[in-house]
């Protein structure tokens, strides 16, 4: 299975990334837009993998406590138009938590630097990004993803879901 962990977006964040999407949509530009169920901020890539219990462990033990996920400028990497998403220190700290997690169960980390983004659109040519006004919601959860193509459309599907908790609300 083709797998990532990812945030699953807050409804405002998530509104702010399909008002992105229309923009792009009003310019006219010919791209493949990301559909709505598939928005959200990849945390990290792990590719080819059935080892799902590990990365549910990698998961619970990398969660803290809700925190505020904010959008950013938008930009592009290529051809693949992005939302931004603001590395605040809780986000920054999740992402480190989760990377030591799944570096101590044996999976490949990425060593570039954590740059968050919600995948607007791939394909774009050199389109413009659109301009998205900025929003914030409450991240509240971390996603095991699988990735696959089904009748030609890319489907992420949820395998496991795990809610943050409050600082001392584990075990309670």
């Amino acid at each position: 299975m083709r797998l990532f962990i990812a945030l699953p977006l807050p409804e405002e964040v998530r509104a702010a990334a399909l008002g992105g999407i229309a923009a792009l949509r009003r310019q006219g530009i010919s791209a493949n837009f990301t559909r709505p169920e598939n928005l959200h901020v990849t945390l990290a890539f792990i590719g080819e993998s059935n080892r799902t219990d590990a990365l549910r462990r990698c998961i619970d033990g990398a969660c803290g406590a809700p925190f505020a996920l904010e959008t950013a400028a938008p930009g592009r990497f290529g051809e693949l138009i992005w939302l931004g998403v603001r590395v605040s220190p809780p986000l920054a700290a999740l992402e480190r938590r989760l990377r030591a997690a799944l570096s101590a169960e044996g999976f490949a980390v990425d060593s570039r630097a954590f740059r968050p983004h919600i995948t607007l659109a791939r394909g774009a040519g050199n389109a413009a990004p659109p301009e998205v006004a900025k929003s914030a919601g409450i991240a509240e959860a971390v996603s095991l993803m699988k990735s696959e193509r089904a009748g030609g459309r890319l489907v992420y599907t949820a395998l496991y879901t795990r809610r943050m908790e409050a600082e001392g609300a584990r075990g309670v």
